[in-house]
């Protein structure tokens, strides 16, 4: 049964004729276009009925299913009519910027009708005719289908989902979850002072801040949550909520405004008022001077002109006035010219965190481990949405049943059925091994997720030509491009077209007659040069080239495609357009000002990501003036570089600094970076109080390679992420913001660390907050001594990852070591040579309770002893998991902490066997071991620890000969890492392998259950033995082992063939992967390697010697193919020419080269 949504039938019918019915009432022959809106009207009002009655009634269905096709076909003619005129206008003024579609329509419809209109317009004429007879035919059957209106505002828009009211109370929750900054943040915003300076509307006391996001992300809990703060609460008077929905009735809401303003009585005045001039002054004097907090949830609208109808009594508000709006759609919040906060998915963790609250709210988890099993796992399909988990938590709260959770689990995939169900006639999946099915002729979104897809069907497509998208999801097997012109041609409604990874060397002419497309993707082909008539499709937003490595320059005309949004290429092409500045569509945009002059920016004002690179060659402050950074409102991230290298002199630094200082881009900015700067000093706009108050919004400021800089202004108070590298001649910083909560310093010429900016005062609106530092990076900076002072001094309670690496004179720490720092998880000291504990500490409180990674590198002096001994025995590192130690004490008096799961010793000359067991004394819960560089090592303890282990690495052990007790003693062990340990040849202590027996039986304790083993730098005498010893081996990898010369007698002589036998025999029906690299002596591989019935990848890389693939083939179960760095090899499996073509031109998944 295919069920029809107005969901989906509303919003087209509203795309079709909302702007068109407008312009048509200014035609000369009015009764026929009344007509046509009457009928629109009336097949409007009747759709929600139909939805309906559907269900039980095929005619009814039928109904509808006419009824979508004649929306998209009306929808494609009005697209082609409208796209035409602009390139028209193109053609003949040499501007083809069209504005909206009311104003191309206004144009077309205008001229449809007048007298004396030329052919083609009156081609049109009749097709838009033709469409409107196919509606009176549709509306005519409505009486015997017995369809109605069902209610008065049926024909208010459609489609959108019905009004669902909000209110600002609040549930009776502690905290929201997962969105602590995106609160912090629009409370901020609420109650700082506006200023003139700040605003994009800054002509108005009011401000608008637009909640972003999509259904279920959680805007309007967020709201509630911040409107219901006390200190809002206190800032704004009135407060006022009104929900919006899909009904955006400017009446009404201004009436619901008024009544959220006013005494009972005064709404009720305003209620009964007819005449529309005096309820708007009504408002206006009710909120005239009064710093008022108003919030409108679920804004759909996006006619900027009904915006200012309802905002022309709120901008006489009082100074301080906001403005909340939540909102699903980017246009919207656009169209309110305010703050954007963009709400992202949560993370699993966060969302857990929801789900468990209402799902089981007293119960017990630790009693129901299924349960949490079975959550967890539907938490992963609920992708991120708070609404989601809350509303599945509560529909499984106080059914502490696994088989219940386990119907909930496949949910998802049940609303993906009925996803399918209500698109079928709509869109198609092509799969391989897909059943055979019937294609209806309505189809109009093909995606084609075959690797064997037969290009024959290509043809049959092509008579399907009402498809608007078709999509290639994966690497072709053939070469497409000589079906390309037909698919074109055919194929003329498309709207998105996805090529990639399609094999196409060349673009026939013909894309450029696909005049509805809107997306194309072009990358990972090896296309010479694009066509000059790409620049004919007016309508094109996406352009993908990523990866098109041989096109070196875009057609000459690329300037024409002013609709252009995304142009996403590796390559930086954007440099070759001429006239680059007419794309003033842009979104994202690397610009070299060294091939562009910087005034082609000038009218780019819908620009959100800006990188300008080669500023060395602009070579005046007038120059960079014209770019006119300071008037992109819409402007998120920008980078400014030059490419001057590092260590280059810099010819003129002054004028560097004048570059800099004319580049200012506007206060709104979220992201900075500025690299390769050669100037002494900061701009002055980074000290002006737009920049330095709360009124700017930079999170993200990134300094690289200032090899000049030597002063810094205040920092902003918003920020969130700060990286300063390179930069030796910068030796102090000033106090930085409590907002921070990345900080990375490197080759800084830091002599100590910044403090803190102090927090607002207890009577400033703006609310207080404790210090926001997660992460604190500290690298190569040399004349950094002492920790004691600034940053570290503070408690950090968010403070979870501090690194300090390469500080060579480094003296000092805080008075109480690290102890303080009592949120940390991962700490990462090395080459810290003169560091050391302060004296004054104990031991047990030197480091943090919740430490779970510690890595002590190299060259660390004293404090790796004191850092060991402040480990060993600690009673307090419960939640401690990794530890990697480099030059370590030989052996401990006491245990590492029990909780320690994967431990690293690296370059300890002194330990040996024995002095290796009081390390693993009592690590129960040691799953992954790694040992290297320590040469006293002959062979493993026998210690309990070992055989919890479920991988171990051995690496440059040129002494160890043996697993000690044996490898069983390892019974859990699974993966198994070997790098130059030429001693050890067997691993299986009790097993002598019989040097005559090409295929010995294993002896004593046999083989093991090793599943993963990777080799490097081995003989291949070794090699083959653990390859006996390793019958269950899943994963394979041989690397850097100069010494293998080939499997087989004719490369490996008699231990070439023992080994060949090893892989072929002894894992034929286990190996899944096998990965060979930088094996420069590595001849051929193995002959029968077809053998290998379970391989289902393989990998050659940086084996020059191997000229071919076996002539026998490759396993029938090879789904990927990699080879890179063999050059005969590549050569012989070239596709469509090479040798070995044949070999592998059934794999699905193939990367050579």
């Amino acid at each position: 049964m295919d069920l029809i949504s107005s969901s989906i039938l509303g919003p087209l019918c509203e795309r079709v004729f909302n702007a068109a019915l407008e312009e048509y009432t200014l035609v000369s022959d009015a009764e026929e276009i009344k007509s046509l809106a009457f009928t629109v009207s009336v097949i409007k009002g009747l759709l929600q009925d139909a939805e309906r009655k559907q269900v039980e009634d095929a005619a009814i269905r039928n109904w509808l299913k006419g009824l979508k096709q004649v929306l998209f076909d009306a929808e494609d003619v009005l697209d082609e009519i409208a796209t035409d005129e602009a390139l028209r206008r193109r053609d003949t003024n040499g501007t083809g910027s069209v504005t909206g579609r009311a104003a191309k329509v206004r144009k077309i419809i205008s001229s449809l009708f007048s007298v004396g209109a030329a052919s083609t317009s009156r081609a049109t004429a009749h097709r838009i005719k033709d469409i409107k007879k196919k509606f009176d035919d549709i509306s005519r059957l409505k009486d015997s289908l017995g369809l109605r209106v069902l209610n008065e505002n049926s024909c208010s828009p459609i489609g959108t989902p019905r009004k669902l009211e909000t209110s600002s109370l609040l549930p009776n929750e502690a905290n929201i979850i997962g969105r602590d900054d995106e609160k912090q943040k629009l409370e901020e915003l609420l109650l700082e002072p506006i200023k003139v300076t700040e605003a994009k509307s800054s002509e108005s006391n009011v401000h608008v801040i637009a909640v972003v996001g999509m259904g279920g992300i959680g805007k309007t809990t967020l709201v509630k949550h911040a409107y219901n703060n006390p200190a809002v609460g206190e800032y704004f008077q009135p407060r006022m909520w009104v929900c919006v929905s899909n009904d955006f009735d400017v009446k009404r809401i201004t009436r619901e405004i008024m009544d959220a303003a006013s005494s009972s009585e005064k709404a009720k005045e305003f209620s009964e008022r007819s005449n529309w001039d005096v309820a708007q002054k009504g408002l206006q004097g009710k909120l005239e001077g009064k710093r008022f907090l108003l919030v409108l949830d679920d804004v759909w609208e996006e006619d900027p002109s009904k915006w200012e109808d309802l905002c022309t009594p709120l901008l006489f508000g009082g100074q301080g006035s906001k403005i909340i709006v939540t909102t699903r759609s980017q246009k919207v919040s656009n169209i309110t010219r305010g703050t954007s906060i963009l709400l992202k998915r949560l993370s699993s963790h966060d969302l857990w965190s929801i789900f468990q609250r209402y799902a089981f709210e007293d119960l017990d988890l630790d009693k129901h481990p299924q349960l949490t099993l079975v959550g967890r796992q539907i938490v992963g399909k609920l992708e991120g949405l708070p609404l989601a988990a809350k509303t599945i938590g509560r529909l499984l709260y106080s059914n502490p049943d696994r088989t219940y959770y386990k119907a909930a689990y496949v949910m998802h995939d049940l609303i993906h059925n009925l996803v399918e169900l209500v698109s079928e006639g709509d869109c198609l999946r092509l799969e391989d091994n897909q059943q055979k099915r019937i294609i209806s002729e309505t189809i109009r979104h093909v995606s084609i997720a075959s690797n064997r897809f037969d290009p024959i069907k290509i043809e049959e497509l092509c008579k399907y030509e009402n498809m608007r998208t078709l999509l290639f999801l994966r690497r072709r097997r053939f070469q497409l491009g000589s079906h390309l012109h037909s698919l074109f041609m055919k194929l003329q409604r498309l709207r998105v077209l996805g090529l990639r990874r399609c094999n196409i060397k060349e673009l026939p002419a013909s894309i450029g007659t696909l005049k509805h497309l809107r997306f194309l993707d072009l990358s990972h082909n090896l296309i010479g040069a694009l066509p000059e008539s790409l620049c004919n499709l007016h309508n094109l937003q996406v352009l993908k080239l990523e990866d098109c490595g041989p096109i070196v320059a875009l057609p000459r005309n690329m300037s024409a495609l002013i609709n252009l949004r995304h142009l996403i290429t590796d390559h930086e092409l954007s440099c070759t357009i001429q006239g680059l500045g007419k794309l003033t569509a842009l979104h994202e945009l690397r610009f070299d000002s060294g091939r562009q002059p910087m005034k082609e920016l000038a009218d780019m004002g819908m620009l959100r990501r800006l990188s300008i690179r080669s500023l060395e060659a602009v070579k005046s402050r007038e120059e960079a003036i014209q770019s006119r950074l300071d008037k992109k409102e819409h402007l998120d991230e920008l980078s400014l570089g030059w490419d001057h290298g590092i260590y280059d002199h810099v010819n003129n630094p002054g004028l560097e600094e004048e570059v800099l200082e004319s580049l200012r881009p506007t206060s709104s900015i979220r992201r900075l970076s500025i690299y390769n700067y050669g100037g002494t000093r900061s701009p002055s706009w980074m000290e002006d109080p737009s920049w330095v108050t709360y009124s700017s919004f930079l999170e993200t400021l990134e300094l690289e390679d200032g090899v000049n800089w030597e002063h810094h202004p205040p920092f902003l108070p918003r920020l969130r992420n700060l990286r300063i590298r390179n930069c030796p001649k910068l030796r102090q910083l000033p106090p930085l913001p409590t907002s921070l909560t990345k900080l990375g310093l490197r080759k800084v010429g830091l002599s100590d660390l910044p403090g803190w900016l102090p927090p607002p005062p207890p009577s400033s609106p703006l609310p207080s907050c404790s210090f926001s530092l997660s992460s604190l990076e500290i690298d190569d900076c040399p004349n950094l001594t002492s920790l004691a002072g600034g940053l570290l001094r503070h408690p950090l309670p968010n403070l979870v990852r501090l690194i300090i690496i390469d500080c060579q004179g480094l003296a000092s720490l805080p008075e109480t070591a690290l102890g303080h720092l009592t949120s940390l998880k991962e700490l990462w000291v090395e080459k810290c040579p003169n560091l050391s504990w302060p004296s004054c500490v104990s031991v047990e409180d030197t480091l943090p309770p919740l430490l779970e990674s510690i890595q002590i590198g190299e060259d660390c002096g004293r404090l790796t002893d004191q850092m060991m001994l402040a480990i060993v025995g600690s009673q307090k590192l419960t939640c401690l998991r990794g530890l990697k130690v480099v030059r370590g004490p030989p052996s401990l008096r006491k245990n590492l902490p029990s909780s320690l799961q994967e431990l690293t010793i690296h370059n300890n000359h002194q330990l040996d066997g024995e002095s290796l067991s009081t390390w693993l004394r009592g690590l129960t819960s040691l799953r992954r071991l790694s040992i290297r560089e320590c040469p006293a090592i002959t062979s493993l303890p026998r210690a309990e620890a070992l055989s919890h282990l479920t991988a171990l690495e051995i690496s440059c052990l040129k002494a160890f000969r043996s697993f000690g007790g044996g490898i069983h003693c390892l019974a859990n062990l699974e993966t198994l890492e070997i790098e130059d340990c030429p001693e050890l040849l067997d691993i299986i202590a009790a097993y002598s392998s019989p040097p005559s027996s090409l295929l010995p039986s294993p002896a004593g304790m046999g083989t093991t259950r090793i599943r993963t083993l990777r080799i490097s730098e081995s003989s291949m005498q070794q090699m083959k033995t653990w390859l006996h010893q390793c019958p269950s081996l899943q994963d394979l990898s041989i690397r850097a082992c100069p010494q293998l010369t080939g499997f087989g007698g004719d490369d490996g002589g008699d231990v070439g063939r023992e080994l060949e036998a090893a892989l072929l025999i002894n894992l034929s029906t286990t190996l899944r992967h096998l990965y060979l690299w930088g094996c420069e002596n590595l001849h051929s591989l193995p002959p029968n390697l077809r053998s290998l019935s379970a391989l289902q990848s393989l990998a050659i890389y940086r084996c020059p010697q191997i000229q071919c693939l076996p002539a026998a083939g490759l396993p029938e179960s090879l789904k990927t193919l990699e080879i890179s760095g063999c050059p005969a090899l590549q050569e012989r499996c070239k596709e469509g020419e090479g040798s070995d073509w044949p070999l592998i031109s059934r794999i699905p998944d193939l990367y050579i080269g």
